[in-house]
Order: C-alpha cells, then structure tokens, then sequence
C-alpha cells in the first residue's frame, strides 16, 4: 500500500466516524442483514461493546500502519483469537466486504 492509499484510507475512516458515531452499530447490523449466519459468532457477546471494540481495534490499525508501526502479530493474534470463536476464512471476507459497504454509506 502507498503512503497516499494509506492516508485516504486513514482519512476516509475518520470522516466516517466523525460522520456516524454510530458506525460500529451500523456495521454489525448490515453484516447481520447480509450474512445472517454470522451471527452465531456472537450469540455470548455483549454486541453494545463490541460495536466499540471493533471501531477502536481498526482506528489502532490504523494509527500503527500510519505511523509506520508493525501490525503483523497484532493482527496475526486477532486472527487467531478470531478462529477460536469460530470465525471462518469466509466471514472475514464477509467482514471486509460489509466494511467497505458501510464507510462508501457513510462518505
């Protein structure tokens, strides 16, 4: 990724959050509406936080690949976190798909 992919990535996260407050809510429903299976995932997870959990963990993604900072074991310990709860190869694209979705509704 460029620097200038990285900052109009940076930029458009942060737009979307000043935009929705409300993003992390917002995602988590369009992903249950369009991957309904999903939701297994979270059938013990106090969703309210984890609306906040999520935008938080992506703004401190951020911040480090903005400052230069490595995300590999960050993001390889999510991942692993993530398969132990049962989250599939197909739902993180489901994920990133929704993402994307949801900031271009934001923008």
């Amino acid at each position: 990724m460029t620097p200038q992919q990285l900052s109009a990535i940076c930029e458009s996260f942060e737009n979307a959050r000043s935009v929705a407050p409300d993003l992390g809510t917002r995602f988590y429903r369009r992903l249950a509406s369009d991957y309904p299976d999903i939701t297994r995932v979270f059938d013990s997870v106090n969703m309210e936080a984890q609306h906040t959990r999520f935008i938080s963990m992506l703004h401190i993604i951020l911040l480090r690949m903005k400052e230069g900072r490595p995300t590999t074991d960050l993001l390889k310990d999510l991942g692993t976190r993530h398969i132990r709860f049962g989250v599939s190869d197909k739902n993180f694209q489901e994920f990133g798909a929704t993402l994307i979705a949801v900031l271009q509704d934001v923008q």
